[in-house]
């Protein structure tokens, strides 16, 4: 690979939008820039346009605007951020490795819940020059079918959770857990006004990706559990955050089916920018998740890092970090795999409603979860790894010859 070129040309960059690949060199730039393009909206990687900051390209056409979407982005940056040759290493990471002496160029393809197979679209010789990487970050049977189709080309696997490790199942490549940096909030302050809300409302808010599974996002228990917890009550009102709506098709009946005559219930499918939609996160008063499975949960992240109260199924990969001093966690109904309980659920939302200023220490907790810094700690650890690997096999090598 020539330094200084695109890593791949735009004709092998035919793939859907939210598929990136991320490449190391040891060349070097302002890192600014790339602080500069995290903070920007999505228009700004054009399709089929390859941009370099550093050690760090990101190749491709730019991720949609769903929170997962907007997670790579945020892995993009936080990986551009990782210490360099001359960086100062913190106490809390390995001093090891440098990432200008990684030999070869890591590739880190993130695997979406997409229909396309991303890797063949990518030229055989790129893929077996590098280190490839597949973050597998969607629903775990649909990562499982993109990874089994092009397993020859992957080095290793990261997934975002231990849930997601197990749900995974066992492959012919090393697997590993990476959690996702999510951010909170930075610069731009929103007035509920921007969204259309009412200052005086209680505002429930719950994120649904028309790209991800329905049945495990279940946005029909927190609309169940808000009806019935408020089922007169007008100062209280629940919007859902449609995410990447082109992909509806029927989900617009489906909600429309869910919510019934209820105006208090009403959906955003207008796309909204990273800082917007980390903006109407900050003026909820609660952000709900009854899920009935996933991966990670980047938008409860977002939620914690934004300072609004959470309303979560202690299920899945968010289970991993939620608990009852940061969010109020909902049980699983008894008898019923993977169901949240509907009438403890009923009960944070009234709780909520009761007193909105009731959770500040909750709220202080959650703010305090450092995902950046988990995520820095595992891919240092994992860098480390790949060096020490090919350092003994160069040992070894020499010692043959």
């Amino acid at each position: 690979m020539t330094r200084g070129e695109p890593v791949i040309s735009s004709a092998e960059m035919a793939y859907c939008a939210g598929i990136g690949i991320i490449s190391y060199n040891d060349a070097s730039a302002p890192r600014e820039r790339c602080a500069r393009w995290a903070s920007e909206g999505a228009g700004d990687v054009n399709r089929n346009s390859a941009r370099r900051f550093g050690r760090l390209r990101f190749v491709g056409e730019g991720p949609g605007n769903s929170s997962l979407d907007w997670a790579c982005r945020d892995v993009a940056a936080a990986l551009e951020r990782l210490p360099g040759e001359a960086d100062h290493v913190s106490p809390a990471a390995p001093a090891e490795p440098r990432l200008c002496r990684i030999e070869r160029d890591l590739l880190v393809f993130f695997l979406l819940p997409e229909p396309s197979d991303v890797l063949a679209s990518v030229d055989a010789g790129l893929l077996r020059d590098n280190h490839v990487i597949a973050y597998a970050c969607g629903d775990a049977a649909d990562m499982r079918r993109q990874l089994e189709r092009r397993l020859e080309w992957i080095d290793e696997i990261w997934v975002p959770s231990r849930f997601a490790l197990d749900a995974l199942g066992e492959l012919a490549k090393p697997a590993h857990v990476v959690p996702l940096p999510v951010r909170g909030p930075e610069g731009t302050q929103y007035p509920r006004s921007r969204f259309q809300l009412m200052g005086q409302r209680t505002v429930f808010l719950a994120v649904l990706d028309a790209a991800a599974s329905l049945q495990g996002q279940n946005p029909g228990a927190a609309i169940e559990a808000f009806r019935a917890a408020f089922p007169d009550r007008p100062d209280v009102e629940m919007v859902i955050l449609l995410q990447n709506a082109a992909a509806a098709r029927g989900l617009f009946r489906t909600l429309s089916d869910l919510v019934g005559a209820d105006a208090r219930i009403w959906y955003w499918d207008v796309p909204l920018s990273h800082a917007e939609t980390l903006g109407l996160i900050s003026t909820a008063d609660a952000f709900v998740s009854l899920h009935r499975e996933n991966t990670f949960g980047v938008a409860i992240a977002q939620a914690m890092r934004a300072g609004t109260t959470v309303i979560t199924t202690q299920l899945g990969g968010s289970a991993e970090y939620t608990n009852p001093s940061n969010a109020l966690t909902i049980p699983l109904r008894p008898g019923a795999s993977g169901e949240a309980d509907h009438d403890a659920a009923v009960r944070a939302f009234q709780r909520v409603a009761a007193d909105r200023n009731a959770f500040r220490d909750m709220i202080a907790t959650a703010r305090s979860h450092d995902f950046a810094a988990l995520f820095e700690r595992a891919v240092l650890d994992r860098l480390g790894r790949i060096e020490a690997g090919r350092a003994n096999r160069e040992e070894r090598d020499n010692a043959v010859s």
